[in-house]
């Protein structure tokens, strides 16, 4: 995109206002948001700013969580506080953990303010792990059911949308500790009354909070499966690793 790139800078830093919403909304339809925030960065900070005003609000998350830590920084000192609010509302805890390494600390208690309390208490969960655990990076975005749940309820729970890269049903006993994993293509097509422990997978991979971020990343690599669970140091299923 190099070449593209000096053409749409060069362009965004010579039109005018009008133009640019135009570009800027060309640009951001088209393009990952890798790619924008490469833009973004590349700009003269008064052209940038002006840029990410013209961004639509929907897009502005996704666009910031790929951008380098200081321009990302300056973006959000010039946001008013509602433009902020409407930022974190909504905003998942895994990426207000990513955000929070570059943020400031006054950011971070605005975006918890604005979060409900689950997602609260999932970034607490995760700011207890170090940067290089997996406890600290684990999506919340899961299928989940008790250990008594039959097929019936597993096919209610995947009649909902069911999360990117999640092969896997997870059961959990009362206490929220991860028991059994159910593979999604065995459930559809079984006996409605069939419990779903017994289409339980006979051999799968836990990982644990604490482990390296890297050798977890490896196992969900091998293991055969979308991702996998992280669970606690007292077995509470926590969340879980995809790659």
């Amino acid at each position: 995109m190099t070449d593209e790139l000096s053409d749409l800078i060069g362009e965004l830093v010579d039109t005018s206002p009008e133009q640019q919403d135009q570009v800027i909304r060309q640009v951001v339809a088209t393009r990952e948001p890798e790619e924008v925030s490469l833009l973004l960065e590349s700009l003269p900070l008064p052209v940038r700013l002006e840029a990410w005003s013209k961004v639509p609000a929907q897009e502005k998350l996704q666009i910031l969580l790929t951008m380098r830590g200081d321009p990302r920084e300056t973006l959000l000192d010039n946001m008013s506080l509602d433009e902020l609010d409407a930022l974190f509302q909504g905003m998942a805890a895994e990426d207000l953990v990513e955000l929070s390494e570059s943020l400031p600390r006054r950011m971070v208690d605005r975006a918890l303010w604005v979060m409900d309390e689950q997602q609260r208490h999932y970034f607490k969960e995760a700011k207890g792990y170090r940067d290089d655990q997996i406890g600290r990076w684990v999506s919340h975005e899961l299928l989940v059911l008790p250990t008594n749940a039959r097929v019936r309820d597993g096919m209610r729970l995947l009649r909902r949308e069911v999360p990117e890269y999640m092969d896997t049903l997870f059961l959990v006993n009362r206490a929220g500790h991860f028991s059994e994993a159910v593979r999604i293509g065995k459930i559809i097509g079984s006996p409605d009354h069939l419990p779903l422990v017994d289409l339980s997978e006979d051999v799968f991979t836990v990982l644990e909070g604490q482990e390296d971020s890297v050798d977890a990343a490896l196992k969900v690599q091998q293991s055969g499966f979308s991702s996998l669970p992280v669970v606690d140091d007292s077995g509470k299923l926590l969340g879980r690793l995809d790659i």
